[in-house]
């Protein structure tokens, strides 16, 4: 707790260097919506439940 300034670096590192699969791009209501296995661009975390 209280390490927001790491947290930070942590967070744009991820986006950054995702090679564009992260591009954050999408309506962030769109990768909820999805009901197959595709993987929305809003989504870091991903697991398919089914």
């Amino acid at each position: 707790m209280g390490k927001n300034d790491e947290a930070l670096d942590l967070c744009d590192f991820i986006i950054e260097e995702n090679n564009g699969e992260y591009d954050l791009t999408e309506d962030p209501i769109e990768a909820f919506n999805k009901s197959d296995l595709s993987r929305g661009k809003e989504v870091i975390f991903y697991i398919p439940f089914f």
